[in-house]
C-alpha cells in the first residue's frame, strides 16, 4: 500500500499525446476531506460529538472545513495501521 499522503486520489498521466499537463489529480487528503465535509453538511447537527470544538473567530464554514481536514488527517493516519 502506498501511504504517500500527497499522492493524487485520481492520478492521471502528466503527459498525454506529447502535451505536459503538469500535476494532475486531487490529493488524497483533499478527497477524504471532501467526503467528510459532504457527510457533515448532510447531517442536521453541525458538529457531531467527535471531540471537535469549533474555534471562536472562525465562521461556521471555516470550522466545518477544519473539522473535515482533521477527519481526513485521521483517515490518512489509520491507513498506516
Amino acid at each position: 500500500m502506498n501511504n504517500d499522503t500527497s499522492a493524487p486520489a485520481f492520478p492521471v498521466s502528466a503527459e498525454q499525446n506529447g502535451v505536459n499537463y503538469g500535476d494532475c489529480g486531487m490529493s488524497m487528503r483533499d478527497y477524504f476531506a471532501a467526503k467528510a465535509m459532504s457527510g457533515l453538511l448532510a447531517t442536521s447537527a453541525t458538529f457531531p460529538d467527535h471531540g471537535f470544538s469549533p474555534i471562536s473567530g472562525f465562521t461556521i464554514c471555516e470550522n466545518i472545513a477544519l473539522f473535515a481536514y482533521r477527519t481526513a488527517d485521521a483517515m490518512l493516519k489509520m491507513r498506516d495501521l
